[in-house]
């Protein structure tokens, strides 16, 4: 399965390196997006729509919230962008902007699943994830990046979590690679919550 990310501007060809410190550093560098900008970013959202997204029930729900920040047009979040401190030259402002918000949101739908169907709590989600190397989180936001095909999913890499979290069959194994990936990239790009 390849979720289409294209709706909400994610259009990268961002190869990271490993190591979560070189990740970091090639994401900002990509991006040009200086550290606790994607938490101003996040932040800067209505917070209707955080609260919507918070409460999205299926992968479309959260498509269908996000996706009208790109059909505004990339003036509301190139200026969202810019007020958070992503320099105007480099990567355009509003992809920055599109990134960020997709891969949260996708990181706060993905935690309310393993919650509800798994009855896994944020302690021991935050413990697995902590666990991973710096390599398997580079992994992980290289996924992201590449559209989430879940035919080239780090499956091997995710294993670690699968086992500490105990959501073994094939759609809890989905949910952490999701979770994952989007947590990846929004450390990357300086989110810190």
């Amino acid at each position: 399965m390849v979720i289409n990310l294209a709706p909400v501007g994610l259009a990268c060809a961002l190869a990271l390196l490993c190591g979560q410190a070189l990740a970091q550093e090639v994401v900002a560098d990509a991006f040009h997006a200086p550290r606790l900008s994607a938490d101003c970013i996040w932040r800067s959202l209505p917070q209707a729509l955080r609260e919507q997204i918070a409460v999205a029930q299926t992968l479309d729900d959260v498509s269908d919230l996000v996706t009208p920040l790109d059909a505004k047009g990339p003036q509301e979040l190139r200026a969202i962008a810019l007020r958070c401190g992503v320099p105007a030259h480099g990567a355009e402002p509003a992809d920055v902007a599109q990134h960020l918000i997709f891969a949260k949101s996708l990181e706060i739908w993905s935690v309310n699943q393993l919650k509800a169907a798994y009855g896994i709590d944020d302690a021991t989600l935050a413990r697995a994830y902590a666990a991973a190397t710096p390599e398997a989180k580079a992994e992980f936001a290289e996924w992201f990046i590449g559209n989430l095909d879940m035919s080239a999913a780090p499956m091997e890499t995710i294993r670690p979590m699968v086992q500490a979290v105990g959501a073994a069959d094939a759609e809890g194994t989905k949910l952490l690679l999701f979770y994952a990936a989007s947590r990846a990239l929004v450390e990357q790009m300086g989110g810190t919550g």
